[in-house]
C-alpha cells in the first residue's frame, strides 16, 4: 500500500447523545486525508441538531452494542485502513501520515495508538490489549510514563476499541463481524483474530491520542471477565488445551477467591459461558479455515483475493454441515 494514497474510513460508534462528540469529529477532520470518509454509526437516539450529515455519513444500527455498530458501518466502508473512534477521543495531529508508514509493511493488519489523559498527558491510560494465560483483558501499558519510553517492550496484540486502525481487506476476509461479543471484549477478540490469521500489530509512539475521561476505559479494563474470558478460550486457543486451559483459569480463580471476592465471580462467570460453546466453536472453526486456504493461497505465490476468500470459507464450512447433517 502506498502510505501517500491511503485512504481512510474512520468509523465513530455513538450511543445517545455524546456531548464529547465534537471534539472527537474535530479532531478527525483536522488531518483527514483527501478521499477518505468519516461514518458515524449510532443507536437510534441520535439527532443530527447541526446538520453534520453533510460532512460525514450517518449510519442507524439500530442497537448499541459496539460489535455491531461496527459491523454495520463496516458495510459503508470503502477506504483502504478503517478506524474505529469512540466519543471522548481526540486524535494527535498529523494522524494519517503516522498511520499510512505502518501499514506501508503488508503483514501490518492493525496499528495503535497511544491513549493518555488530558489532565495528565505524560501517563498512557492504553496502549493497545493484551491478554494472559487466562485470556483475560488487559490495557498494555496502563500507568507508565510516556518519558520511560516504554513502547519496546509493550507489544500489544491490538488497538483497544477506543482506538484503533486496521486494514480494510483483512477484516474483509474475516466476514461478518457483529461477534456478539461483550463490548469490552470487542476489541481483544478481534486482535487475537488477527493474530491467528497470521498479521502484526504496530504500535505508534507518534500518535499520541488523548481522552477527557480515562476513568471510562480503565473501568472497561475491571469490568467481570470470566464468561468474556471462558469464551475466548474455545474462540482462540487451540482445540487440544481449550477445556483444559479453561478448567485450570476456574479452579485458579476458584482458590484467588479466598483472598479476592472478585476472582471467585470470574471462576463463577466462566460457567455462563457454555450457552456460547456453538457459536464459538463455530467462529474458531471459520478461523482456522480462513487460516488454512490463506496459507495454500500464499504457498502457491499467488494474491490472496479477501472477498474470495471470505465467500469460498462460508461455501465450504456450509457444504461440511450439510455433510455432517446428512450423515
Amino acid at each position: 500500500m502506498n502510505r501517500t494514497h491511503s485512504r481512510y474510513s474512520m468509523i465513530v460508534p455513538v450511543v445517545g447523545q455524546p456531548a464529547t462528540l465534537d471534539d472527537t469529529l474535530a479532531s478527525i477532520l483536522r488531518d483527514l486525508p483527501s478521499d477518505s470518509e468519516v461514518i458515524l454509526v449510532h443507536d437510534g437516539a441520535f439527532e443530527d441538531a447541526y446538520n453534520i450529515g453533510e460532512e460525514v455519513i450517518l449510519v442507524d444500527a439500530g442497537t448499541g452494542r459496539l460489535s455491531s455498530l461496527f459491523a454495520a458501518a463496516f458495510a459503508h466502508c470503502s477506504g483502504d485502513i478503517v478506524a474505529v473512534v469512540r466519543p471522548g477521543v481526540e486524535l494527535s495531529e498529523n494522524w494519517g501520515e503516522i498511520v499510512g508508514e505502518r501499514f506501508a509493511d503488508p503483514s501490518v493488519g492493525s496499528a495503535v495508538p497511544i491513549i493518555v489523559s488530558q489532565t495528565k498527558p505524560d501517563q498512557i491510560v492504553a496502549a493497545g490489549v493484551k491478554t494472559n494465560y487466562h485470556f483475560r483483558r488487559m490495557l498494555a501499558g496502563r500507568g507508565s510514563k510516556l518519558a520511560q519510553r516504554v513502547f519496546g517492550r509493550l507489544n500489544p496484540l491490538g488497538p483497544t476499541s477506543w482506538a484503533g486502525f486496521y486494514r480494510r481487506s483483512v477484516l474483509a476476509m474475516i466476514g461478518d463481524l457483529n461477534f456478539k461479543l461483550e463490548d469490552h471484549y470487542f476489541d481483544l477478540d478481534l486482535a487475537l483474530t488477527l493474530k491467528a490469521m497470521g498479521y502484526t500489530s504496530a504500535i505508534m509512539p507518534g500518535c499520541v491520542c488523548k481522552v477527557n475521561r480515562p476513568a471510562l476505559i480503565i473501568r472497561e479494563a475491571d469490568m467481570a471477565h470470566g464468561a468474556s474470558a471462558q469464551r475466548s478460550i474455545v474462540r482462540h486457543a487451540s482445540h487440544e488445551s481449550s477445556f483444559s486451559r479453561g478448567w485450570v483459569s476456574f479452579v485458579a480463580e476458584i482458590f484467588a477467591g479466598v483472598l479476592s471476592p472478585g476472582a471467585f465471580q470470574q471462576a463463577m462467570g466462566r460457567f455462563g459461558a457454555s450457552r456460547f460453546w456453538s457459536t464459538d466453536n463455530a467462529f474458531a472453526e471459520r478461523v482456522n479455515e480462513i487460516v488454512r486456504r490463506k496459507q495454500v493461497i500464499e504457498k502457491t505465490g499467488l494474491r490472496v483475493h479477501e472477498q474470495e476468500l471470505s465467500a469460498d470459507v462460508s461455501a465450504a464450512i456450509e457444504h461440511r454441515r450439510q455433510r455432517r447433517r446428512v450423515a
